[in-house]
Parts: structure tokens; sequence; C-alpha cells
């Protein structure tokens, strides 16, 4: 093979790499737009999903979403050539919800939630709008000063009454303007909750009713003294093993010490004979 052909067919092979690297280039913009989430009912998402296709994805599915909010409400208007040079800044604050959720953010800014400062997005997930955790796991993250093993033993708890079904409250009637959400207040339960579960009860003289609520009550603390009686039993019987155990090495360190006091005796008789053996025949030598 002559080296003309050589150059020849390299030449060709270089030109084919170069053709097929600009195809590529060509077709990854492209391809990526295809992948990425778009807004389908607002196109300023569209240079947000290119990079951000995972958060764009879960907005898609939120309440925002389908009530047309979309990421300018938020973030505000795209700022060309981010992040590279242009930067978005995002309040994380309860006041960047408060445009839109306007009385929510009132009750909240009443309750003790806001006075410890716990803000929006320690609850709520942004994108998706969702809690942060399921049902009572959510509160229990904070309230563990005794609300995790106190409610266990309530007649609510056992009746299988959440903290989520007294203390956020869905409202009787929605705001004008505003989506219907929970109340916020956390701490104001309403009377029609109540009403809820024990409407029954509600006309029978207060003698029955406080017996039967006595009566709920007895049974969760019979539950919880059985609880602790079995946890009393269990204690019980680990001491008594560790006094037998205890009582078992006292006695070989006794018979251990008693061994050790007669071999050194032994030993010392021993040792005191060969001296006296060896001094009488140093003396019948002298």
């Amino acid at each position: 093979m002559s080296p003309t052909w050589i150059k020849f067919r390299a030449k060709r092979i270089t030109g084919l790499l170069t053709l097929i690297a600009l195809l590529i280039l060509t077709l990854v913009p492209t391809t990526s737009r295809a992948e990425a989430p778009t807004d389908q009912q607002d196109n300023d998402a569209e240079p947000c999903a290119l990079c951000h296709w995972s958060e764009t994805s879960t907005w898609e599915q939120s309440p925002h979403a389908n009530n047309g909010v979309a990421c300018k409400h938020c973030h505000g208007t795209y700022v060309e050539d981010h992040p590279a040079e242009g930067i978005m800044q995002l309040t994380v604050d309860s006041g960047q919800c408060s445009e839109c959720h306007a009385s929510t953010h009132q009750q909240w800014q009443s309750s003790l939630h806001a006075t410890a400062d716990v803000n929006c997005i320690n609850c709520h997930v942004s994108h998706s709008q969702t809690t942060r955790l399921q049902s009572e796991q959510l509160c229990c993250t904070c309230h563990t000063d005794g609300f995790g093993d106190g409610c266990g033993s309530t007649a609510h708890n056992l009746a299988g009454v959440t903290c989520l079904d007294c203390h956020v409250s869905q409202p009787h009637k929605s705001v004008p303007g505003e989506a219907e959400a929970p109340s916020h207040t956390f701490t104001a339960v309403p009377a029609h909750l109540c009403m809820n579960c024990h409407s029954d009860s509600l006309h029978e003289p207060i003698e029955n009713t406080m017996i039967a609520a006595q009566d709920s009550h007895l049974s969760a603390s019979q539950k919880t003294m059985a609880s602790q009686t079995q946890r009393v039993s269990e204690l019980s019987e680990r001491l008594e093993s560790s006094r037998k155990q205890n009582t078992s090495y006292q006695f070989l360190a006794l018979m251990l010490l008693g061994l050790g006091i007669g071999v050194g005796l032994v030993l010392g008789i021993v040792v005191v004979l060969i001296i006296s053996y060896i001094g009488g025949k140093q003396e019948a030598a002298s």
C-alpha cells in the first residue's frame, strides 16, 4: 500500500469523524430540550427546565401549575446569562408566599409557629407544595417534648385521631380569590370538629358524658399501667439475673484468692526449707 493511498484514507477518516462530531453538536441541544420537562402553560419555564428539569417535573404536578402559577411568579422574570452572569435572587421566608396566600399567612403570623420562626418551607416542599413528611411524623420532628409518648395513651390516639385531624382543620368557606387551605393557627380547634365525632353524645346528660370520658381515659390508663407493669417485671428479671451473676463472680473471686494464698504459702515454706538446708550444709563444711 503506497504512502499516497495511506494519506488519502487518513483524510477520509478525519473528514468522516469531523462530520459525525458536527452532527452530534447539532443534535444535543434538540435532544436535551425534548427530554427536559417544559411548561405547557407558560413558555417562560422552558429555559428553567433545561437545567432544573427535576424541579420543573415536580412543579408540573403541583397545585401551583394547575392554577397557572409559573416559575416567574415566585422566582421573577428569567435573567439572561443566568447563572454565569445574571443572578436570580429568591427570598425563602414566608413573605414570598404571602403575596398569594394572604389570609393563610395572616393566620400563620398569629400562631406559635411564627413565634418559633417556623416558616412555610420548613413544613412544605416549595415545588410540589406537599408536606415534607406524612401525617404526625412531620409534627413529631419538632414536638418531641412528650407529645410522641403522651398522645399514645389518650382516648383520641387510641381511636385513631391524629394531630392533623384537629390542629390542621379545613375551613368552612374558602376565602375569595384564594385557594381553599387548612387553618394555619394550629392551636385553635374549631367546635365543629368536636361535633363531627361527638355529635351522638352532645345531648346526653353531663353525667353520662363524663362517665364515658372517664371510662375511656381509664381504659387508656389501664393499658399504660399494664405496659409499665410489664416493663417493671422485665427490669426485675434483669436485676435478679445480674444479682446472681455478681454472687457467682464473688464466689469465684474468693476461691481464686484462697488458692493464691495457699500456693503462696506453700512456695514460701519450700523457699525457707531450701535456705535452711543450704545454710546447714555450709556450716557443716566449715
